[in-house]
């Protein structure tokens, strides 16, 4: 379940992130690991933890040391300690800003507790902020943008 906003600039420029989970598959994110798109690191420590359940979340990126941003992925690799109930937070996957190489804070849009509901299981780990998102500067002119149209999915 979750949603989608685009953001758009003046000069034509937009960004659609999608957040919360279920729009990509945990056999996408799966094969996106596998393919080494997290890195060597995350490819290597799948294979030694095959047991382990993959939850991920799409979110917006965004570098606080030079204000880069991007869409993403909250990955993390839990145990499951009570089916569909309680899991346990084992790793989770860091995201290197591609400009400063600084580690980027992670987003979820969203205030609406339909959306994302406190007591779903996976709360318990996710480390991305819910809403109070940073001001979001246009790459190509610098103007803020302005969030439009959304899409809900479940």
């Amino acid at each position: 379940m979750g949603i989608g906003f685009t953001y758009k600039c003046q000069c034509g420029y937009s960004i659609e992130p999608h957040y919360g989970g279920g729009f990509f598959s945990e056999s996408y994110v799966e094969e996106e690991i596998k393919k080494g798109k997290f890195g060597s690191k995350w490819k290597e420590f799948r294979r030694e933890h095959p047991d382990l359940k993959i939850q991920e979340d799409g979110v917006l990126c965004f570098c606080p040391s030079c204000g880069f941003f991007k869409k993403g992925f909250d990955i993390r690799f839990v145990k499951e300690i009570e089916k569909w109930e309680k899991y346990e937070l084992i790793a989770s996957v860091e995201v290197p800003c591609d400009k400063c190489g600084a580690e980027m804070d992670l987003y979820l849009d969203c205030e609406d507790e339909y959306v994302f509901p406190a007591y779903h299981p996976d709360w318990q780990t996710r480390r991305c902020k819910l809403g109070g998102i940073p001001r979001l500067r246009c790459p190509e002119c610098g103007r803020t943008l302005k969030r439009g149209g959304a899409i809900h999915w479940d």
